[in-house]
């Protein structure tokens, strides 16, 4: 089993973490948890959770399309906002179903108090599969 560590193009590349590992037999994806970075590095959408999301879930979408997946390849999503209410969860769904149609992957949802740069109120982690190839 190899395992490559990788920065997309099209993502803010982290001074020390990798956005993207691919393990099992390359067929397994582990996403690092996305915020709302756009690609050069800048917050997006300060105060605001719908703004904030939607730019999660297109690097999200980058990320996975550079591995060869799509978003219908996601298998887990471990969700974690700042100082959750339970509303939240209505404008992140409406968001989750702008980009993810049934099935709906698995989800965690987690309150927490704060994330790892002042301004962040959301943030995604992703376990998803590279789908197999279908020529042999």
């Amino acid at each position: 089993m190899s395992v490559q560590f990788s920065n997309p193009d099209g993502v803010f590349v982290p001074l020390a973490f990798s956005q993207l590992l691919t393990v099992w037999n390359e067929t397994l994806l582990i996403l690092s948890g996305q915020v709302a970075f756009a690609a050069d590095g800048q917050m997006v959408g300060e105060g605001n959770l719908r703004v904030q999301t939607e730019q999660i879930f297109k690097n999200i979408q980058t990320i996975l399309l550079s591995a060869e997946a799509t978003m219908g390849d996601i298998l887990k999503l471990t969700i974690y906002v700042v100082n959750y209410q339970p509303d939240d969860r209505f404008v992140i769904a409406d968001v989750q179903r702008m980009f993810i149609v049934e099935p709906f992957p698995a989800s965690t949802l987690l309150g927490v108090q704060s994330l790892a740069r002042p301004g962040l109120l959301i943030e995604i982690d992703v376990l998803a599969k590279r789908p197999f190839p279908t020529t042999i």
